[in-house]
């Protein structure tokens, strides 16, 4: 934990000698407020509101300041945009690839009208980008939102009298993740054999099961309200897997909605899922032994499950 301290010195003075002027404060200038900063203990789940506010904190300084367009957070060069850090085990922090919107910065809607922040005045800012924490991380993580105004101010059609301003950076939202009532797992049921035509359902399984004390309704594979996946472990610095994961169809719609009991587990990949079959092909071209693990969606607040990894070999024929 840091913590600042404040330190408040007197010191007397002489008749003759007049006194120091006070040394004048920084200029706090322009902030962007997340609230709450705290989240708390949670599953990987939506966090809950957030109120993003931009505060003027100066006492002298008027600000003019673009209100972000409807899709201002779209793009890789988005001017609105999260940053996350993970915590390691040894105190320190991972920085983790900044994610993104899908979206054309040509296309951009321009922003709304200039926001004007007298001393000490605020305005909470409506459209944001959808705070998301990596959902297969768990343990301590936090996020910083940034303004980028002079990328807003260069897109306005008109800017006359306004000032550069630069990007506003939030304070820091932390969260505690923890792990979800809902546990996938995924195990291997036969060989992978280079070259061959595979069928992913007899070759891999993949369970969910309730690991909560109540009752929790989860969706089956189906359109595109719920699905199964796969993910290769493709390590930085590593020697990257030279095949790639099993190639799936949407299975069928409508998803099927079931109520798991505490301690109930059902297949929901493999040779008798609880919800129907997802078709698929598997074709690894070369031998090699990577790591996969499987992964459901579901359109409920626990958005993302992800299993454990499994180490595969995949063998000559």
């Amino acid at each position: 934990m840091r913590w600042t301290v404040l330190l408040a010195f007197g010191c007397g003075t002489s008749a003759t000698a007049p006194p120091k002027p006070a040394a004048i404060a920084p200029e706090p200038g322009l902030a962007l407020e997340v609230t709450p900063a705290s989240l708390g203990n949670r599953p990987p789940v939506e966090p809950p509101p957030l109120t993003v506010a931009l505060v003027n904190r100066s006492t002298t300084r008027t600000y003019s300041v673009p209100r972000p367009g409807s899709n201002a957070w779209l793009g890789a060069s988005a001017p609105l945009y999260y940053d996350y850090e993970v915590a390691l085990a040894d105190g320190r922090w991972e920085r983790l690839p900044r994610p993104f919107f899908i979206g054309h910065p040509d296309r951009l809607e321009q922003p709304g009208e200039l926001i004007v922040l007298r001393p000490g005045e605020r305005a909470v800012l409506t459209r944001i980008p959808t705070l998301g924490f990596p959902d297969d991380r768990l343990g301590r993580m936090r996020a910083l939102l940034t303004y980028d105004v002079d990328a807003e101010l260069a897109r306005l059609p008109r800017r006359d009298n306004v000032r550069p301003i630069g990007s506003v950076v939030s304070n820091t939202i932390e969260v505690n993740q923890i792990a979800g009532p809902l546990e996938l797992r995924l195990e291997q049921i036969g060989p992978v054999v280079v070259a061959r035509k595979l069928d992913p359902s007899q070759v891999l399984r993949v369970t969910l099961r309730n690991g909560s004390n109540h009752e929790v309704s989860v969706y089956g594979p189906g359109g595109i309200t719920a699905g199964v996946g796969f993910l290769i472990d493709q390590p930085d610095g590593g020697v990257w897997p030279r095949g790639d994961r099993p190639v799936l169809q949407l299975a069928p719609e409508p998803a099927k909605q079931v109520t798991l009991r505490p301690g109930a587990m059902i297949e929901v990949f493999g040779p008798r899922p609880a919800h129907g079959s997802t078709p698929g092909t598997w074709n690894y071209p070369v031998a090699e032994t990577f790591r996969i693990r499987a992964l459901l969606s579901q359109p409920g607040p626990q958005r993302m499950l992800y299993s454990n990894w499994v180490t595969i070999t995949a063998k000559p024929p």
